[in-house]
């Protein structure tokens, strides 16, 4: 369920895999513009390349809401300053709330998602103007 095992599937499609690729560079880019280290963001909230909050954190690799896990993850937070493991958390938190949208390629709703959360549709007005940013930025959306 991670980036990897996603490419690998992705790879009898160059194209979509391709995509998704400049959608995630997209998203950074409207979240960072690509600076590294990234600056923390939300007035410190959130951190990484993606601007990853904890709750988000949490939400993506820890779905159960398990309280011993939930104590792991919180050291395993930090690690969202780096590009491949922030990386696989966008996407462990896509397959938990929109995975049509990952399977399908829906980037519209997958960058919606990623900036309010699954109660996206409260936000239609926010959200569609960070999807209007990331379309920007990415070269085939």
């Amino acid at each position: 369920p991670d980036l990897f095992l996603l490419e690998c599937r992705l790879d009898s499609l160059p194209d979509v895999k391709l995509h998704f690729r400049e959608f995630l560079a997209a998203l950074r880019w409207v979240e960072t513009a690509d600076q590294m280290p990234a600056p923390a963001g939300d007035d410190g909230a959130s951190i990484g390349p993606f601007q990853i909050s904890r709750e988000y954190h949490q939400d993506a690799w820890n779905p159960s809401g398990d309280p011993a896990r939930a104590r792991r993850l919180e050291r395993e937070y930090e690690r969202c300053d780096e590009v491949e493991y922030s990386e696989r958390t966008v996407v462990r938190f896509m397959r938990r709330w929109c995975p049509w949208a990952l399977r399908h390629g829906d980037y519209e709703t997958l960058a919606r998602v990623h900036n309010a959360g699954p109660g996206y549709r409260n936000a239609v007005i926010e959200t569609g103007r960070y999807w209007w940013r990331v379309r920007r930025c990415a070269p085939n959306h």
